[in-house]
């Protein structure tokens, strides 16, 4: 698995995905298109065979639609995915973004930090960030272990300097 970049601002540090190889993104996206598609062919031959639209149709649209806003969001992650650390006086927040889509924020208090790591393939890193209340920021793109040390000792200095 390729290494994220990983930007460091003033309080924010952007960790930026390695775009997944197009065969996956192209073969996502087909799929996605199927899954738009089939509502609307099961709905299509109901009518031409006579049967009528039946209420199992909206069923069948909400089920394979779900699978298709799935595979979007999938294929945004794996083309434009970035996750977005920020960094205040009172908590520590993260935030995955989609391009299109944002991720649900979580926050952290900044005090009593407890970094984890998760080794991955090729020397490359993930986290866990933990604070003393059982609250915790995960992160999903690999990192190299230069970078992962680099982020923990700026958002530990970041923190030092406020107390």
């Amino acid at each position: 698995m390729k290494a994220s970049t990983v930007e460091f601002k003033e309080n924010e540090i952007v960790i930026v995905g390695a775009k997944s190889p197009m065969i996956i993104r192209i073969v996502l996206g087909i799929l996605m298109v199927i899954f738009l598609l089939i509502p609307i062919f099961v709905a299509i031959y109901r009518v031409s065979e006579g049967l009528g639209l039946h209420f199992s149709i909206v069923l069948i649209a909400a089920f394979t639609w779900a699978f298709a806003y799935f595979f979007l969001r999938t294929i945004l992650w794996n083309s434009f995915g970035k996750e977005i650390i920020t960094l205040t006086p009172e908590f520590i927040e993260y935030e995955a973004d989609y391009k299109l889509f944002k991720g649900a924020k979580v926050a952290i208090s900044g005090k009593d930090l407890e970094f984890t790591y998760i080794e991955m393939e090729k020397e490359t890193q993930t986290f866990i960030i933990c604070d003393a209340v059982p609250e915790l920021i995960e992160n999903v793109l690999p990192i190299s272990i230069h970078n992962m040390r680099k982020l923990e000792s700026k958002i530990t200095d970041y923190y030092r300097k406020l107390t």
